[in-house]
C-alpha cells in the first residue's frame, strides 16, 4: 500500500504497455530508456478522501507513468563485474479526489561481481515523494505546506552457486526514510535459498 498511515495489507492488478528502446554498445553493456504506463486497481483497498480518511464502499485505482534511463556497464568479463546506473521518475494519479497523488523520482546503482561458484552485490537507491495534495498534518497552521519524503536504501549481497538451478545467498538492507509527516529506519538481514526447477 502506498500509505504508511495504516498497516494493512492489500493487493492489486497491474496493467498496461511498455516501451523500451535500447542501445547495446558493447558484449554485455547497452543505454536503455523505459516509458511504462500502468494502471493499479485493488482488490480491497478503499479510496481516501482528501483528509486520508478511507471512504466506505469505493476501491482505491491509481494510473502511474514511469520512465527509466539506465546505463548498463560490464567492465571484466571473466570473473564478470558488472555495474548499472538507474535514472527515473514515476508520476502516481489517484483516480478519487487525488490524496495519494504524487510524483517520485531518483537515482540508483548497483555494482556486481560474479565468479565461477561466488558472487557479490552492493546497490543504493535514493528517491524523493512530492505529494500533491498530502498535508504535513491536519492542523491549521499545516495546511497548504505538502508533504515530502526522501528515502535512502542500501544493500549488500554474497552468494554461492550450489548447482545450475539454486544459489545460496545472504543479504544485507537497511532504509532510512525522512519525511516532513514521519521518518522511520530499516534494517534487515535474509538468509534464503533460491531454486528454479
Amino acid at each position: 500500500c502506498l500509505s504508511d498511515w495504516s498497516s494493512d495489507v492489500c493487493s492489486s492488478d497491474l496493467t498496461g504497455p511498455r516501451t523500451v528502446v535500447a542501445w547495446d554498445y558493447a558484449e554485455g553493456s547497452a543505454v536503455e530508456a523505459t516509458l511504462r504506463y500502468e494502471n493499479r486497481p485493488y482488490d480491497s483497498r478503499p479510496a481516501a478522501n482528501l483528509l486520508g480518511v478511507p471512504e466506505p464502499d469505493t476501491v482505491a485505482r491509481f494510473t502511474q507513468l514511469n520512465a527509466d534511463l539506465a546505463w548498463k556497464h560490464q567492465w571484466i568479463d571473466k570473473p564478470k563485474l558488472r555495474s548499472t546506473v538507474r535514472l527515473f521518475q514515476m508520476v502516481n494519479r489517484d483516480q478519487a479526489v487525488g490524496f495519494y497523488d504524487f510524483n517520485r523520482w531518483g537515482v540508483a546503482g548497483t555494482l556486481r561481481w560474479e565468479g565461477s561458484r561466488w558472487g557479490s552485490l552492493i546497490g543504493a537507491r535514493w528517491s524523493q515523494w512530492d505529494y500533491q495534495r498530502q498535508f504535513i498534518s491536519p492542523a491549521p497552521e499545516d495546511l497548504f505546506k505538502y508533504r515530502h519524503t526522501q528515502d535512502v536504501e542500501t544493500n549488500a549481497r554474497i552468494f554461492r552457486k550450489l548447482g545450475r538451478h539454486a544459489t545460496l545467498f545472504a543479504e544485507y538492507l537497511m532504509e532510512d526514510r525522512k519525511s516532513t509527516r514521519l521518518n522511520s529506519s530499516h534494517l534487515g538481514i535474509s538468509y534464503a535459498v533460491f531454486s528454479l526447477k
